[in-house]
This record gives structure tokens, sequence and C-alpha cells, in this order.
């Protein structure tokens, strides 16, 4: 790795600067891996007036990424590969395994030469800035202005080369190339007072706040290239496949908040913010979310005589937020095939009266400080209520959700959850000396949440994780949400008049598997409960040894 940098800075008692340019270069740890970037950043500060601060900064960078061997599992092929493969034969060509009476076939492919042939490489570019502005109107009174902006382009291309490497033979070249650009820009206006009479400290401060972000993806495909040399589109066979999107959203909030702080006992902090969400209809964009939090700190009373507790803080904060989720008024577009050419229909169910996530946290705390704060101590305990919780609507299949054109299921506020907890600290600083210092850090915290609603009383969603061999999670009123589902494995079969006496699984036709080593069930198979909901064990009620509608077991939630 070499890296190298600039630096420069100076001013005068009205005007500062700072200026650095960097260059970084790092050989990955395997061929095919690599990153540089570089990067320039200006900072400067003014001072015009004694009541006015002005200040910009701006930053440029550029990184350049060889991504091949994270891609393509190049160490992890390296590690598996026989030792008698080499890594080119005596002609020149790339060693591989081969099919001669089943020699190294079942070898991975000569990761040497992958790391050499593909090329997977992305290019990413990023400028940050920002403006602020600093006002002192009168004593105590500030204003404060700032705007900054976040602009990203990146740049990747996956080329896959035609080649031959013993049994892995590749006859078409194939390019992928994917662009995407985004930008954010976020403008702020904060007014802030603060006065202390006598005992009674007080701040004040009001805010306004506007954002708004856009993003674009481009990409293209194609295959049938005559060179592995010249990595561009145009060089391969058309037409190939394109895909594209784009997106926005924005939001402005206003903010007001108090705190008040009289002898450094009481302590009262009240804030009330109300946003409006592009990710929401007219009728229901804005939501208001007010807190409040109070403190005593009891240590510092005049009848407090406790040497050894040099601190008691007691705190008590309940508070309203909100979660806009990523859309779902709107129904989006998608292309599809017709009989008369390439046609559009609704990529999703739109939902026009969806509203704001909200969550309810009220929350009791102590704070303990021992032996003039060497040890401090900090104990919480909350319960969380969450409602119109953000998610999709699994509607059944024949409203169109499956199949061909199949429109996606509706963002929908679908019910409401509740979460208690509490969390524990305890910090000490066991030794501290001018030359050596020993702390000690302890955290302990625990948590239940509950599904308290959902649009019907016995409704309950799904989802399917691929990743997981498309195991299914559910979440039901009075679970935990997302639990796996599954069979519960009671052990193993330990004789074939075990396996007669207890109910198996069933065929796709609902049939009990036969007692059989090759088709069926046998000794040494896992023996799962006969039980087909999590909270109530009810086995096979009837005797047939078949879980299903006469144990009186598929009219509950479970199914």
């Amino acid at each position: 790795m070499q890296k190298h940098q600039l630096s420069l800075s100076g001013g005068n008692n009205n005007t500062t600067y700072y200026m650095s340019g960097e260059y970084l270069k790092q050989e990955g740890i395997a061929l095919g891996s690599g990153f540089d970037r570089y990067g320039f950043r200006i900072n400067l500060d003014n001072k015009p007036r004694e009541w006015v601060t002005i200040g910009a900064n701006l930053s440029f960078s550029q990184t350049n990424e060889i991504l091949t061997t994270s891609s393509e599992s190049v160490i992890s092929d390296a590690l598996q590969l026989t030792p008698q493969v080499p890594v080119k034969n005596l002609n020149g060509e790339w060693g591989g395994g081969d099919n001669v009476n089943g020699a190294n076939q079942y070898a991975p492919v000569n990761p040497i030469a992958i790391a050499s042939l593909r090329k997977n490489t992305a290019r990413r570019r990023q400028l940050l800035g920002g403006l602020n502005m600093g006002l002192n109107l009168a004593k105590g009174l500030t204003f404060r202005s700032s705007f900054n902006t976040n602009i990203n382009f990146s740049n990747s291309l996956y080329f896959n080369p035609t080649y031959a490497i013993g049994w892995a033979i590749n006859t078409s070249a194939t390019l992928s190339n994917d662009i995407s650009m985004s930008t954010y820009w976020n403008w702020n206006q904060l007014l802030e007072y603060n006065k202390l009479i006598g005992k009674h400290n007080i701040s004040l401060m009001v805010s306004h706040e506007s954002q708004e972000s856009e993003w674009k993806n481009l990409g293209a495909r194609r295959s049938g290239f005559l060179t592995n040399d010249v990595f561009d589109l145009n060089a391969g066979a058309a037409p190939g496949t394109n895909s594209g999107g784009s997106g926005d959203w924005g939001m402005e909030s206003y903010l007001g908040r108090i705190n008040y702080n009289y002898d450094n006992r009481y302590i009262l902090t009240g804030n009330v913010r109300r946003d409006g969400s592009s990710n929401f209809g007219p009728a229901n964009r804005w939501g208001t979310f007010p807190s409040v939090s109070v403190a005593w700190r009891a240590s510092q009373e005049k009848f407090f005589k406790i040497p050894v507790i040099s601190e008691l803080k007691l705190r008590l904060e309940t508070g309203l937020t909100g979660n806009q989720g990523g859309g779902g008024i709107y129904s989006p577009l998608v292309t599809g095939p017709t009989d008369l050419g390439t046609g559009f229909l609704p990529g999703r169910y739109g939902n026009p009266l969806l509203k704001w996530e909200e969550t309810k946290t009220d929350n009791i705390g102590i704070n303990i400080g021992l032996l003039k704060n060497r040890i401090t101590l900090e104990a919480d305990y909350y319960i969380k209520n969450t409602d119109n919780l953000l998610m999709d609507n699994p509607l059944p299949w024949y409203m169109g959700t499956n199949g061909v054109g199949a429109v996606g299921n509706p963002t929908v506020n679908i019910g409401a959850l509740q979460t208690k907890g509490w969390g524990f600290t305890i910090n000490s600083t066991n030794i501290s000396t001018k030359d050596f210092k020993w702390e000690t850090n302890l955290n302990l915290s625990s948590f239940k949440t509950t599904i308290k609603k959902f649009y019907s009383d016995a409704a309950f969603v799904d989802r399917t994780s691929w990743w997981l061999d498309n195991w299914t999670q559910r979440s039901a009123v009075g679970n935990a949400p997302w639990l796996f589902r599954g069979y519960i494995a009671e052990g193993l079969f330990q004789s074939i008049d075990e396996i007669n006496k207890s109910a198996v699984r069933v065929d796709n036709n609902g049939n009990r598997l036969p007692t059989d080593p090759n088709i069926g069930v046998w000794v040494g198979d896992v023996k799962y409960r006969d039980m087909l909901t999590i909270d109530t064990p009810i086995y096979d009620t009837n005797g047939d040894g078949i879980p299903d509608k006469g144990d009186g077991i598929f009219d509950k939630a479970d199914g």
C-alpha cells in the first residue's frame, strides 16, 4: 500500500483555509483484487463582521476497485484445487481438470486463470459540499443556516470472456455494464435563544429543514463478442438486454425545543416536530411527534448526605417518533409483452391512504455515580408501542399476485406491536495514573417483542427466505415477529414399531409416507413432533397417524 498526501492551510484573523489532496493505492492480497482512491478537500471560514460567520466546504473523491477475487471465490477455489493441476500447462495454456476417466472433473476452475481472464471493476465518484452562515442577532440569540449536498456516480463492469480451462469451457463472451447516479440536498435554518436568570437556565430553539433525494440506474448486457480485448457493449451482438429504474423522495420538517434547568437539579426538555413526507398522500402527508423528558438530580439537594454516592439522577421520558417507510402510495408501471408489442401494467397495488408508522416510547431510568464517579451505573426500563405498522399486505393469489403479469402486494398500515425491555450499564475506572489507565465496562440488556394487532385477529404474514432453503417465517398476533416455521425434531426413530405408532410426514397428496428405507420413513430417520402450532402441543388426536383436519388442528391460525 502507498499513500501520498499534500495539504496547505493558513489565514488571518478574519479568514482561515485548508486544502488537501490525497492518493491511496492498495494492492489486493490475491490476484484479481485491488483498490485506489483520489481525493481533494477544501475548507474555508470567513468572519466579515463581528456578528457574522460564513463557511464553505467541498470534497471530491474517486475510487477504483477490482472485485474479481471476491465475486469469483478465487481464494476458496485455490484452497480446494488439487495440487496436480498446474497453473499453466507446458504448452502455455491454462491448466485445469479434465474429464478423461473422470480425473479432476469435479475440481474447481483454475482460480488464477479466472482472476486473470474475468474483469469485474467498479468506479465511484462522490462530491460532498456545503455552505453555512451564522448570525449573532442579539445577546443570547443566534441564527444559523446551512445547505449541504451529496452527489454520487458509479460505473460497474463485468466481462466473462471465452475460454477453455480443462473441463470448464465458455464459448460465448458476455459483458454487463451498470451505471447509477444519485443526488441529495439538505437545507436547514435554526434560531436559538439562551438565557440565564439566577439559577434558571432556559434554552429555546426552532428549526426548519427541507431535504430531497433522487436516484437513477441504467444497465445493459450483451453477448457474442468476437474478441476478449474490447470491453464495450457495441462490440457485442445485438439486441442484448437492458434494465433501469429511478426514484425520488422529499421531506420537510419543523422542530421546536425547550430546555429548562433549575440549579442543575431539576431538568426539563420538551420537543415537538412536524414532518411532511412525499411517501404519503395529501391526506396523511404530515405527522406530529412530541416528546418530553424530566430528570431530578437528587444528589444536588442539600439534604442529600451520602458521601459514597457522588451522583444520583432519576429520569422519566416519553415521546413519539415516526417512520416514513419506502413509499407505496403509488402503483408503479412496469413493462410486459402483449400481442401488440410491449405494454405497461401495474408493478404493485398502490395505497393512497397510507399513514405514518408511529412508535410511542415510555422510559424510566436511573443514573448512579459512586466514589466520585469512579463507578457509574445506568439502568433503564422501557415500553415501546408501535402503531400503523408499514408492511406488505399478503393478498391471495386470486387477486393477481402470482403468475404471469402478477401485481405486487400493496404496502399497508397492517397492525401494531409492543416491545418491553431493560438495559443496564456499569463503568468503572479501576486504575488511573499518568502512565497507566484501566477501565471496565459491562452491558446487559433484554427485550421481548409481541405483535398486538393485525388487520384481523386471525391474520398472519409469511415471508419465505430463499437464502435459507425456502424456510418460512411467520408473524401472527400474540407471537414475536418473524418466527421460523418448521417441524420440531424429537430424536430419531429407534424401531419399525415406533414408526408405525407415530405420526409421520405426508407426501404431496396428503398421504402418510410408507415405512420403507428407500421411499419413506425408516429407523434412524428424524422423528418429528405431531404438532402444527408452536404454542399449543396438539398431537394426533384421532389416532390415524396423519396430522390433518380430523385432529381439529387445521382450523387454527397456523393452518
